[in-house]
């Protein structure tokens, strides 16, 4: 899916290396290239989420 990433409080970074890698898998150099290996984001499921809990 996506390049690795760290938590530091409630923030998300990423690596600056992780992000070239991640973006290099996805690279071609002509439309009639093979796409490479990067996914679409996985939707995730909300069960067990209280209403209004994902409201700041």
């Amino acid at each position: 899916t996506g390049p690795a990433y760290r938590k530091l409080g409630g923030r998300v970074v990423y690596s600056v290396e992780d992000l070239q890698a991640w973006v290099a898998r996805g690279a071609v150099t002509s439309t009639s290239d093979p796409r490479g290996t990067v996914l679409p984001a996985k939707r995730h499921s909300m069960s067990g989420v209280l209403p209004g809990s994902l409201v700041r």
